[in-house]
């Protein structure tokens, strides 16, 4: 469903969905209201308003999505050549952590 939802009103605005109301179940009314416009901007509020209206979704906490960022940071940085070690210390992970990264785990 959260897919679903990212298609609808981007990853950008899903991204603030998930900052502002982290691993919540939440109404999605009808009309956009002004605090979910003023939290995903109007656009995005009027999508999600009519492809969810009337229905309760629920909120992921994000983390998987900033675990998948980080990640992807930590591969592109090795392919630049840092070191397993640097990257280690640079995001407070453990070796065994880092390479499982660059591996794809």
């Amino acid at each position: 469903m959260w897919e679903n939802v990212k298609r609808v009103i981007g990853s950008k605005a899903a991204r603030k969905l998930t900052q502002s109301l982290p691993d919540k179940f939440v109404y999605v009314p009808g009309r956009p209201t002004k605090k979910l416009t003023n939290v995903i901007g109007p656009e995005a509020a009027a999508s999600l308003s009519s492809e969810f209206g009337g229905r309760k979704l629920k909120i992921p906490s994000g983390r998987r999505d900033e675990t998948e960022i980080r990640n992807s940071h930590i591969r592109a940085l090795s392919n630049q050549g840092v070191s397993a070690r640097s990257l280690a210390l640079r995001f407070g992970l453990s070796l065994r952590q880092i390479y499982k990264i660059k591996e794809g785990s």
